[in-house]
């Protein structure tokens, strides 16, 4: 029952907070991964912008004062219209070439054939063309049963660069002071975010007590290459 009210609560979260700079305050590890991101996409995004597996997209404003086109694919309709339905591992509906970027944040430790996945973003993507992506290192069973992967720098590497993808940028974000109070953080914010009132101060309390504090702690002190929370990563296809 503590289970089912925990998860009820984090989907009313993203429900009720849709916008992802307030939302990054719900833990560390989601604070340290979407400034990031920000950076990213804020240094690399151009052109015609696809975002594979956008979930909610909660990166839709941000793309949108960077590209000229943003294009939305994912197998089901979780936030605004999507541009394609589908899964990143057949986006048989896109011919080559179409995009100068294509995004994949948090998506691929959820597909079974991730080398299927890459070599169609690479296919999409034209010659020159920049992807980006994130995935974890850390990270607890979620969206059960569709959990398969996590990623070392090295498996990155491997991953990308078997599909004609070369890193330009490999960034480890966090350590394992931010993993583990994620779970803390899960655990406060969730148990109360159903009562009024109640939830705004928790979750302003957790802000300014632990997220903010340990964000810095991880970013100056504890954060590990051997041990990083997540990777962040800038590839550029060859011409």
């Amino acid at each position: 029952m503590l289970k089912a009210l925990i998860k009820s609560n984090r989907q009313r979260l993203d429900r009720e907070i849709p916008d992802i700079g307030r939302r990054q305050y719900f833990s560390p590890a989601l604070r340290l991964l979407i400034k990031q991101t920000f950076a990213v996409i804020d240094a690399h995004a151009a052109g015609r912008v696809l975002d594979a597996g956008c979930g909610d997209q909660p990166f839709r404003e941000r793309f949108l004062g960077k590209a000229s086109a943003y294009d939305t694919l994912d197998v089901e309709q979780r936030g605004g219209e999507l541009t394609y339905t589908g899964s990143v591992t057949d986006m048989h509906m896109i011919p080559d070439g179409s995009y100068d970027t294509v995004a994949c944040f948090e998506v691929l430790e959820h597909v079974p054939q991730p080398f299927a996945a890459v070599a169609e973003i690479s296919r999409v993507l034209k010659p020159g063309g920049t992807f980006l992506m994130s995935v974890p290192h850390l990270s607890r069973l979620h969206e059960v049963p569709h959990d398969y992967f996590r990623y070392t720098c090295y498996g990155i590497e491997s991953l990308l660069g078997e599909n004609g993808l070369e890193v330009v940028e490999l960034t480890a974000s966090g350590g394992i002071l931010s993993f583990l109070m994620h779970q803390f953080c899960t655990l406060l914010v969730c148990l109360f975010f159903h009562i009024p009132i109640l939830n705004g101060l928790i979750f302003w309390l957790n802000k300014w007590l632990i997220v903010i504090p340990v964000t810095f702690l991880d970013e100056t002190i504890f954060a590990s290459a051997s041990i990083p929370l997540q990777y962040v990563c800038v590839a550029r296809k060859s011409i």
